[in-house]
């Protein structure tokens, strides 16, 4: 007969991680996005497929089942590769940031070890309490989360810090990453706020008290930074482009276009392939 007894502390400090979203994404091959940063922590989990992680001047190959962190404040961009498509789960948080780990790279941190599976099982449940949308599941997300960081830290040598970033509400982030995934189809103020179960007037103010821009500019903005990756890199015409990007005319893309880069598509197409001649 065995019998033994595990102390518990009184009191346990509570890491002061607050989760924001969390997607579970595919794209197709070839796919790439643009290069961005935020001002929290992303963690991307790789359920399929294989592409990249551009991490300021740095190309990181990643797989299926490994698992990328990158700090905040870090530009980044995520790719498929052009033979596989790339399938994962973020997890979006704040209130903390991730110092130096033995390798000694801050910018992004890829883990291999066989532990890894022990964690992506952590983020499947957090993914499937949050499907469930009941009025625990918040609370359950969050603590799962918690436990993530720490076994992450555990298992990998992490340094985990406060952050002392100024936090911006969970709802703008949620719908800034529904935009940011979603822009080529049809979106009104009024989805957004059904979204967000926010009333739409306090929707806009909060988005451009955040953001600094009204939620439909910032959909504007986000359609045309991926129309000028399609004009810079593809032969497709100007109708098309308006059609992948979200627009509903050809003229009104036109029109969104000029305003916001004082040039017209083709103008920009133009200048583009000048400056690839030189």
């Amino acid at each position: 007969m065995a019998y033994e007894i595990h102390k518990i502390k009184d009191e346990i400090k509570r890491l002061p991680v607050r989760l924001l979203y969390v997607t579970h994404s595919s794209y197709d091959k070839g796919w790439h996005s643009r290069p961005h940063s935020h001002d929290f922590v992303e963690l991307f989990y790789i359920v399929k497929g294989e592409g990249a992680f551009v991490v300021n001047d740095s190309e990181y190959h990643v797989e299926k089942d490994q698992l990328v962190i990158i700090d905040a404040n870090v530009s980044h961009t995520e790719k498929s590769s052009n033979e596989d498509s790339l399938e994962y789960i973020t997890l979006g948080f704040d209130g903390i940031t991730f110092g130096k780990n033995k390798n000694n790279i801050k910018e992004t941190i890829i883990i291999y070890e066989d532990t890894l599976l022990e964690i992506f099982s952590l983020v499947d449940f957090l993914l499937k309490e949050l499907k469930k949308n009941q009025d625990q599941a918040f609370h359950i997300s969050r603590n799962i989360l918690e436990i993530i960081i720490l076994k992450i830290n555990q298992f990998h040598n992490v340094e985990i810090q406060e952050s002392s970033n100024q936090r911006i509400k969970s709802n703008v982030y949620e719908l800034i990453k529904y935009i940011d995934l979603n822009y080529s189809e049809w979106i009104t103020l009024d989805d957004l706020a059904n979204i967000s179960h926010l009333n739409k007037y306090y929707l806009s103010h909060t988005f451009k008290n955040e953001t600094g821009l009204s939620p439909i500019d910032y959909l504007n903005q986000t359609r045309i930074k991926n129309a000028k990756i399609l004009l810079e890199s593809t032969n497709y015409s100007i109708s098309d482009i308006a059609g992948f990007t979200g627009f509903s005319s050809q003229s009104f893309f036109s029109q969104r276009f000029k305003k916001m880069t004082s040039v017209s598509p083709s103008k920009y197409r133009e200048q583009q392939q000048a400056d690839l001649i030189q």
